[in-house]
């Protein structure tokens, strides 16, 4: 039977933890991992180390605090990036400093897919309009469309 083994690790800070998260990578080989508190801006994402140790990334930094990755094997997907190219896609914005108002968001949240599934995307995109309803989440919905064929059908009996 075929595994696929997630995880999610809180590094406090990519820069000085490189050679130990490499380590990890290496020693346990998950498919995909979700790291939190970058703690570096994007430019300094170590990309071309995580790419040598097999992992594609997707990621979003900070200079000193906060900041998401996720790196998965597999030549997986980054579905809003293939529907949007380099354009800005944000889905979430801070409450403070009127982030919403002034379009300064994240882009935290993401779709990957397998190789299976890349050539049946058809469509992606976040409903923007979510976060600006009254009392809305800072965060908007995201979501996907794929192409999956005729089903199957239902056996009667």
């Amino acid at each position: 039977m075929a595994r696929l083994r997630i995880a999610t690790f809180n590094l406090n800070g990519i820069r000085p933890r490189l050679a130990a998260l490499l380590q990890w990578l290496v020693r346990e080989a998950p498919d995909v991992v979700c790291l939190q508190e970058l703690k570096a801006v994007d430019s300094a994402f170590p990309v071309d180390a995580l790419r040598d140790a097999g992992y594609g990334a997707v990621w979003q930094g900070q200079s000193a605090w906060n900041g998401v990755a996720i790196l998965a094997k597999g030549a997986w997907t980054d579905a809003l990036r293939t529907r949007f190219g380099d354009e800005r896609v944000y889905t979430f914005w801070d409450y403070f400093r009127r982030h919403w108002d002034t379009n300064s968001g994240l882009r935290i949240d993401h779709l990957l897919l397998s190789a299976e599934l890349a050539p049946r995307l058809r469509d992606a995109g976040v409903d923007r309009w979510v976060r600006g309803e009254p009392h809305a989440s800072d965060h908007a919905p995201t979501w996907i469309e794929l192409e999956m064929g005729a089903g199957r059908k239902k056996q009667s009996g």
